[in-house]
């Protein structure tokens, strides 16, 4: 946490291990040896991983042997998106991930490009994210599959192209991809230190010259040659990450308001949380209000209307006394049969009926308008409803809690259309 430059040195560690290469019998009289004896007789030694660590040549605690990384990335990130050289060869922890056996002609061009905004693109998007603080999580797997621009195919010329835009971004601070201003506008408004904003800094990352630099660079790499067309998607690049933080950091803030009510007022009922985000639908996403009949029908096409009822769970079904139709069922013996006209029906019924559309309901009277409306409306509701989980999750991790706040706000959105 206390790196703050895109280099790592044992003086920005305040944190040591020993490592230790020699046998028990060259030990002795050494508090190391008298440690390792005490983790011995707590059985240290027998768990699998020491176990398997210790060989004739080797002891259960050397850990020198490891290979040292050449540059290192942090597994958990959040506004500020490093990837860092080890010009000491420092050893990780287990929260970093290490490249190694890098070509040290190439390793400082690397560890650029690793920082580029291009790369922090690929990075957000192969990555995790964890809860709602705008955190993400590159595990291993997913850092072998993030797409990242090859610096085998780069000349020498570009390559010393982004190392010189590289030194420069050596030569200072690590900012976040949001200024210092904005991540603490909340805390300083709620303390009613609004006027001491101004004394904070304003710059972010993507403001920085030698990021510019940089990032251009890069973008020659990828095969971009014409400097005007790489300012354009620069602009583009630049607009997105500022998008993507703005929206984590609201979406952050909202998290910490949420857990601060709670904590005033108590646990918060599902239905106030349900209320909450409809009213959040109706003021920002109103796509997600649209209608069955006003929005995927065309009325203006002959249809059949059917009488759909009220209770019950649809099933489509086919038998010998009725070809194609829905059942509703309501418990092992009660049932309600609205028998259809062909298949195509029965499938946009049953969709209908599903998602709450009961009582005179009209279904298109040709099969391929029928399917045109069964896909465009069945595609519509899963994505209203992946956004729909997405707004709740926001909002609480815990499960039955979510289960009650998606019913409460099923039946709302039902009732609107």
């Amino acid at each position: 946490m206390e790196i703050d430059s895109f280099t790592v040195t044992s003086a920005d560690c305040n944190r040591k291990i020993i490592l230790i290469d020699k046998k028990k019998k060259y030990l002795k009289g050494t508090y190391a040896l008298q440690y390792i004896q005490w983790g011995e007789s707590q059985n240290v030694h027998m768990g699998d991983t020491c176990a398997a660590r210790g060989t004739d040549e080797r002891e259960w605690y050397d850990l020198t042997y490891y290979q040292r990384p050449d540059i290192l990335l942090p597994k958990i990130q959040q506004y500020r998106l490093i990837s860092f050289l080890n010009p000491d060869n420092l050893y990780p922890a287990s929260s970093l991930l290490g490249i190694y056996d890098v070509d040290k002609a190439k390793a400082k061009a690397l560890c650029g490009i690793l920082n580029s905004s291009v790369s922090i693109m690929s990075r957000i998007s192969y990555a995790r994210i964890l809860g709602n603080e705008g955190n993400i999580q590159l595990d291993v797997y997913l850092a072998q599959m993030m797409l990242t621009p090859d610096i085998r195919k780069a000349s020498s010329s570009l390559i010393l192209k982004i190392e010189k835009a590289f030194n420069r971004m050596i030569e200072r601070k690590v900012l976040a991809f949001l200024s210092a201003r904005r991540l603490r506008e909340m805390n300083y408004r709620q303390k009613g230190k609004e006027h001491e904003l101004e004394l904070l800094s304003n710059e972010c990352e993507l403001d920085m010259d030698d990021r510019h630099e940089l990032d251009d660079a890069v973008l020659e790499l990828i095969g971009l040659n014409n400097r005007k067309e790489r300012k354009e998607y620069l602009d583009k690049i630049y607009r997105y990450l500022g998008e993507f933080f703005e929206w984590t950091r609201q979406k952050e803030e909202k998290a910490i308001l949420n857990k601060a009510a709670n904590s005033r007022r108590g646990k918060t009922q599902p239905i106030d949380i349900a209320k909450q985000i409809m009213s959040e639908i109706e003021e920002k996403e109103q796509k997600w209000l649209k209608t069955y009949e006003s929005n995927f029908l065309d009325s203006s096409k002959p249809f059949d209307t059917y009488d759909v009822p009220l209770a019950g769970i649809p099933e489509v079904f086919n038998d010998l006394f009725t070809s194609t139709g829905v059942k509703f069922n309501q418990g092992r013996k009660k049932s309600t049969e609205v028998a259809t006209r062909n298949e195509q029906q029965s499938k946009l019924l049953y969709e209908a009926a599903k998602w709450g559309i009961r009582g005179l309901v009209r279904i298109p009277y040709q099969e391929d308008e029928c399917e045109n409306v069964l896909n465009s409306y069945s595609r519509f509701m899963r994505q209203r409803e992946d956004r729909i989980w997405q707004l709740i999750e926001e909002r609480t991790k815990d499960e039955d809690i979510q289960q009650k706040i998606y019913d409460a706000l099923i039946m709302m959105l039902t009732k609107h259309t």
